[in-house]
């Protein structure tokens, strides 16, 4: 069909573009590039219904803290969950669409409004809560609509900005250096912490580290979830936490999946572990304030 035409060399066009731009690029249908391509073009018309509804929610994972430097209260990452009738969304795969379509930051900014509106009607349960990780895409951290949405929110007394960490991946603090240390410098003016996420996975040097000034490091899972039994990974994490403690940053291990694993980061020194051995997401609205007269400060998961 004249459709099916059309669909086959928009896939191309934009794989050639892909690939590097003055290039030829036919049209083979198990060509993975195409594929990557053709499934880029199927969310389109998808990403405006999914935002404008109510199939998009948030949810929490503990980060527990581990050693005594981190004190007692659980920090909280925000996840996004999709919950669309009659067929399943992978949220890895939406997020990523968005990316590949250079629209990430319009879900920072549901994200955020959602976060933010939870914040300032959940006052009882902050203070059993240390902070709250909130994800943010490169693109975020130069676009105008975010910067502005930022500035006006963080300065309003009625949300707690001391309570927030703005969550960064260690690709996308090397991408866009420059913009993501004057992000933080402008962001830190309203009290809001950093965590730089997914550390190890990308080419970060310690200069870096040094002048990014985060408060967080966030150890790549890739790192964790082997080194119970692989004598190279635990020697980076320790390193990892190592460098870090003495840049004056807490640390964070992520894919914490067996009691094994968190018994060995214990050892080792790491401040949080996140994982379903400690904690498996909740939905935000499920996180209410503790009882009270137990002396437990974490907040209760109903």
């Amino acid at each position: 069909s004249t459709d099916e035409v059309l669909r086959r060399a928009d896939a191309a066009c934009l794989a050639a573009g892909a690939g590097g731009r003055n290039r030829v690029q036919r049209y083979e249908p198990g060509n993975e590039d195409l594929r990557t391509e053709e499934l880029r073009l199927q969310w389109v018309g998808r990403v405006e219904s999914l935002l404008d509804s109510d199939a998009l929610y948030l949810r929490a994972q503990m980060l527990m803290p581990i050693s005594a430097a981190a004190g007692e209260l659980p920090s909280y990452e925000i996840l996004l969950g999709i919950d669309a009738p009659g067929e399943k969304i992978s949220p890895y795969e939406f997020v990523a669409a968005l990316q590949r379509l250079g629209r990430s930051h319009e879900l920072d900014l549901w994200v955020l409004r959602h976060t933010f509106a939870w914040l300032r009607e959940n006052w009882a349960v902050l203070d059993a809560i240390e902070s709250l990780s909130v994800n943010l895409s490169v693109a975020s951290l130069t676009h105008p609509a975010v910067i502005s949405m930022l500035r006006q929110a963080l300065a309003d007394a009625s949300l707690p900005a001391r309570k927030l960490v703005f969550e960064i991946t260690e690709s996308a603090a090397i991408q866009s250096f420059e913009a993501a240390e004057r992000f933080i410098v402008e962001m830190r003016r309203f009290g809001v912490g950093f965590s730089l996420d997914d550390f190890g996975s990308g080419f970060t040097s310690y200069a870096h580290l040094k002048r990014l000034s985060v408060d967080k490091l966030k150890i790549d899972g890739s790192y964790v979830v082997d080194m119970c039994g692989n004598a190279s990974d635990l020697a980076i994490v320790k390193s990892m936490t190592d460098i870090a403690h003495t840049l004056g940053m807490q640390v964070i291990a992520e894919w914490v999946e067996s009691p094994q694993i968190l018994e060995k980061l214990i050892e080792v020194g790491v401040d949080y572990a996140q994982g379903y051995a400690v904690h498996k997401p909740v939905r935000l609205s499920e996180l209410v304030a503790p009882p009270d007269v137990t002396g437990d400060q974490s907040p209760a998961v109903s």
